[in-house]
């Protein structure tokens, strides 16, 4: 099995079964609860685990002041549990992507990408990373197309 993350305060995840199909994804809504989850999560079940890097562009840097980056703590956590697995014998790939696969993510799936008011647009997006890493990797085929 494959999971990717779209970490962040709101953190998306998408589970992929061997061929790729989807079988389960959600939202965390907050940090404690991401780490229960990330705690709980049987690591050895998964071939690879991916999420979204974070960068802080310079132009963002002053409205960053002060943060708290839960986003990096959230990516230091998937590393984390992830490396006690691998500690443990087990051989999980680990993979970044930037968030400008999405779009192409979005694409392989024949799918136009959430609006920011969408919900589910974390999940959204972990599932459009996850997507993309398939496809470039030969276990899924993408869709003809975008739906609209």
């Amino acid at each position: 099995m494959y999971i990717f993350f779209d970490p962040g305060e709101h953190t998306g995840w998408t589970k992929f079964d061997e061929k790729g199909d989807v079988i389960g994804g959600g939202t965390l809504n907050d940090l404690i609860e991401t780490f229960n989850f990330l705690g709980e999560l049987p690591v050895g079940d998964f071939k690879v685990i991916g999420y979204e890097i974070f960068a802080l562009y310079p132009w963002k840097s002053e409205a960053q002041r002060w943060n708290q980056f839960i986003t990096s703590q959230v990516i230091g956590t998937i590393r984390y549990v992830t490396h006690q697995g691998n500690q443990r014998g087990l051989n999980i790939q680990i993979v970044s992507q930037p968030a400008n696969v999405m779009s192409m993510g979005y694409m392989y799936a024949g799918m136009n990408p959430p609006s920011n008011s969408n919900p589910l647009r974390h999940q959204l997006s972990a599932f459009a990373h996850g997507m993309y890493w398939l496809q470039k990797n030969g276990i899924r085929r993408p869709q003809q197309g975008r739906k609209n």
